[in-house]
């Protein structure tokens, strides 16, 4: 996608397949209502190859922003996360008011990083999100068995969100997940209503069990 100044829209459904968008600084990305990407049943075994399992993954240090504009359900196989944002990249979500947004992180975050990877900058704005992981990823943070972080990370929700999320054996429900290194910020403004659950012996919001940070 080349132009800086058109608005894209994707939409459908898709229970076998993945999305790799490759934009231009500025383009607007939108899911449409009922967009959804299934990719639970997506094996990979190889930490190296986990990016591969995650719907929607970013491969630019540019800020990217994605709007959903109605209900979107995103599954990630095994060591993917649900959206993919790693360190040093950054991600603005953008559901519009009445949007319910699903996002299911395997092994990876729901948003953040895969298998083995600590999170980006995440700003959530408005809406309504659910963002879940199974197998030691945090629901919004770090993937499962995160390491050392190089780069300084930030996590805002803000403008009257609702944010569900939930970790899973060893992942917070927002943070650093086990024996992580991160240098994190988490920031809840502006009348946003979070509700955090962290797994095993993770905290709701913050650390995990043997994290730093």
């Amino acid at each position: 996608l080349t132009s800086s100044d058109a608005t894209y829209t994707f939409a459908g459904q898709d229970t076998s397949g993945k999305v790799r968008i490759v934009a231009a600084t500025g383009c607007k990305i939108k899911l449409a209502s009922g967009f959804k990407l299934d990719l639970t049943k997506f094996t990979y075994y190889s930490a190296n190859d986990a990016p591969k399992a995650s719907p929607i993954s970013l491969s630019t240090t540019d800020t990217v922003s994605v709007e959903a504009l109605g209900a979107a359900d995103l599954r990630a196989g095994n060591g993917g996360a649900g959206i993919r944002v790693t360190e040093g990249q950054s991600l603005i979500l953008l559901p519009s008011s009445t949007s319910r947004m699903f996002v299911l992180g395997n092994v990876g975050a729901g948003i953040g990083g895969g298998y083995s990877e600590n999170c980006g900058n995440i700003e959530i704005r408005g809406g309504q999100l659910y963002a879940q992981s199974l197998g030691d990823g945090s629901g919004i943070g770090d993937g499962g068995n995160a390491h050392a972080a190089s780069y300084y990370s930030k996590i805002t929700i803000g403008m009257s969100a609702h944010v569900e999320a939930l970790g899973s054996a060893n992942g917070p429900g927002i943070g650093m997940t086990s024996y992580s290194v991160s240098y994190m910020d988490i920031l809840i403004t502006g009348g946003a209503t979070v509700v955090a659950s962290g797994g095993g012996r993770s905290a709701g919001i913050g650390v995990a069990w043997r994290s730093e940070g």
